[in-house]
């Protein structure tokens, strides 16, 4: 179909408005059923499914020390693989509906729900065959790598941890070959924006739609990469309009006095109670209305930003392909086509949109306003700040000068590693080798302490701490006694004999069951600590949290950044358990996390840490209008 397009950036958006208001009514109905079935049943039952086939195996979570183990077991695997599958029809479902709805209104057809489902799953059935085998990768890696809000409601983009990054920024060569692979992937990732535009109106095959939107793009790399960016700062400018009824909100319902006293005062109290007590119901009612609101914003954000996105590029995709002279298939599947002599229902499908918008309505509203009333959203104090390695960027980490340095900046605590040497001492050192300290290809396993103890292990750093020698645990402990409380990382190696009952004898001798905790990567290590001595806290250090992960049995959990979420926070508070976050260096990053109701911060920038912990450091009260913001991510 020829068509002349309107000029500009205001021409641009006009058409893709002119493919949104034809069925604009379907395409709400059938992105409200399609996320919360996605998050509520398909995402649920695959967790559901994932932690009942992990158990049979033999394992009720996913951390850190059992990720290879889960990752080789053949059951968990298959069953890891058939839930991608799923996920990923799932996801071809979305992308399809919305590009065969808009190819409608283009022709000015207008279509079912019914109808466009039946197309959509038929074309996400296409996509899994064989030859199209690169799709997993295509959305499992390539879309969320660059965070492409366009590409589902239903597949989570994803970051590189900040200690991942840390390493390659410390590494010339491996940052630029990571900075050039990342310039690579995303020159195909704009080559290949009209791939899922080929697949659905015409190929129904990965490779040839992604030669036809390669050869679309050629030429038109800059226009192609405006159309790509201006996409997604829309759909940025929609979702920051749309939030700002929820700080309105947030701020109107804080400032309320029957609710600030309810909330500063009322914890762990049933919600029922509350709502039979003609004293608090009020309140009460108040913030169940406003929870419920603020979800329903939520998932109306959720809803419309998939189908904006791709109204924009598709729109984009039929200027490109009328400025290159591509033929584009006018013709629409039978499925989508309307029978004339059919009954109209619209009202119906309106009435059970409305049903079941109440019903999600009610339920989020109960579901959150109980979870603040019952203060399970974890610690309202100020978060402790944990010195990693010491202040480990202003010296060397794990040395005397760190942990003064840490304790004069006043942070809440020091972390540091524990290892042991060949004749069974136990001295503070992160590394198992003295490659990067001394110099020297050696392991501390195979040396005595008599040989290590007089070691420079501050020089590599800077000449002034040249003086720095290994402390041993006992040394350390005593520095730090009465001054800053310890997270104490034990790190057990092969050569090691007694390396747990040393290290519990030592802290029952300096008697610090309230001055610090043990932790460790290694959960059987854990054990033996609680073996030993139930009375100590013990911390689990995990860069992976998956599975019943609340069932394991420590007292504190140290979660790895990027794998913190609110229903992670969720178990574990309700597990009367405490979350830790490691190792957080950016401030951006701090803020993030410090929005969470966690207990406390891992990072090499403790003074950096303590001025944001600060400024979180709220009254319950003031502490609701941080969650009411947050529960924007809480969909469901």
């Amino acid at each position: 179909m020829e068509k002349t397009h309107q000029k500009g950036f205001t021409g641009w958006v006009k058409e893709s408005v002119a493919l949104i208001k034809p069925n604009l009514a379907v395409l709400i109905i059938f992105e409200f059923f399609y996320t919360v079935f996605g998050h509520g049943a398909v995402f649920g039952a695959g967790n559901w499914l994932m932690n009942r086939v992990m158990q049979s195996a033999g394992f009720t979570f996913v951390e850190g020390g059992n990720l290879l183990n889960i990752l080789t077991n053949p059951l968990c695997l298959a069953t890891g693989i058939l839930i991608a599958v799923v996920y990923a029809f799932y996801t071809v479902i979305e992308f399809t509906a919305l590009i065969s709805t808009y190819q409608a209104s283009r022709v000015g057809q207008t279509i079912t729900l019914w109808g466009l489902t039946k197309t959509s799953v038929k074309n996400a059935a296409s996509a899994f065959i064989p030859r199209n085998w690169l799709f997993f990768p295509y959305m499992f890696i390539l879309l969320p790598l660059f965070s492409f809000g366009g590409m589902s409601n239903f597949i989570d983009s994803y970051s590189i941890p900040e200690f991942i990054a840390d390493f390659i920024i410390e590494k010339p060569v491996l940052l630029a070959l990571v900075i050039a692979a990342s310039i690579a992937l995303f020159i195909l990732i704009v080559f290949l924006t009209f791939l899922p535009h080929f697949f659905t109106l015409e190929e129904h095959a990965f490779m040839p739609s992604a030669k036809k939107s390669i050869a679309l793009v050629r030429g038109k790399f800059i226009k192609t990469f405006g159309y790509f960016a201006g996409s997604a700062a829309i759909s940025y400018i929609l979702t920051t309009l749309l939030l700002l009824p929820v700080v309105f909100l947030a701020s109107f319902v804080t400032g309320l006095p029957a609710v600030k006293t309810l909330f500063n005062t009322i914890v762990n109290t049933d919600l029922l109670i509350l709502l039979g007590n003609p004293e608090t119901a009020a309140a009460t009612t108040t913030i169940i209305i406003v929870s419920a609101l603020i979800s329903i914003i939520a998932l109306f954000i959720s809803i419309i930003n998939a189908p904006v996105l791709y109204a924009m590029l598709t729109s984009a995709f039929y200027r490109l392909c009328d400025e290159k002279g591509v033929d584009v298939t006018d013709d629409i599947p039978e499925s989508l086509r309307v029978n004339p002599d059919a009954p109209a229902r619209k009202g119906v499908k309106i009435a059970a949109l409305c049903i079941c918008l109440l019903c999600f309505l009610g339920y989020r509203g109960y579901t959150l306003g109980d979870k603040l009333l019952r203060g399970g959203f974890g610690n309202f104090g100020r978060i402790q700040v944990a010195a990693h390695r010491g202040a480990s960027k202003t010296a060397p980490d794990n040395t005397r000068a760190a942990f003064q340095k840490a304790i004069d900046i006043g942070a809440d605590y020091v972390e540091l590693d524990v290892v042991e040497t060949k004749d069974g001492v136990l001295i503070i050192s992160h590394d198992l080798d003295l490659s990067r300290k001394c110099g020297i290809d050696r392991q501390i396993g195979e040396m005595n302490y008599d040989e290590l103890k007089n070691l420079d292990i501050g020089s590599h750093f800077s000449p002034e701490f040249s003086g720095e020698r290994f402390m041993t645990l006992d040394e350390a402990i005593d520095m730090c006694d009465g001054k800053i409380k310890m997270n104490i990382e034990l790190k057990p190696a092969p050569t090691d004999h007694q390396f747990v009952e040393k290290a519990v004898e030592i802290f029952q001798k300096h008697n610090f069951y309230d001055k610090g905790f043990f932790a460790s990567l290694d959960l059987d290590t854990l054990k033996k600590v609680e073996q030993i001595d139930p009375r100590i806290n013990t911390c689990l250090d995990t860069f992976v949290a998956a599975g019943e992960i609340e069932l394991c049995e420590v007292d504190i959990y140290s979660v790895e950044a990027t794998f913190l979420t609110e229903k992670l926070l969720d178990r574990i508070h309700s597990s009367d358990k405490t979350c830790w976050v490691w190792t957080v260096n950016d401030e951006s990053n701090m803020d993030t996390v410090m929005d969470q109701p966690i207990e406390g911060i891992v990072t090499d920038d403790p003074s950096k840490a303590l001025g944001v912990s600060k400024e979180k450091n709220v009254s319950r009260g003031e502490y609701m209008q941080t969650v009411l913001f947050n529960a924007m991510s809480e969909i469901m």
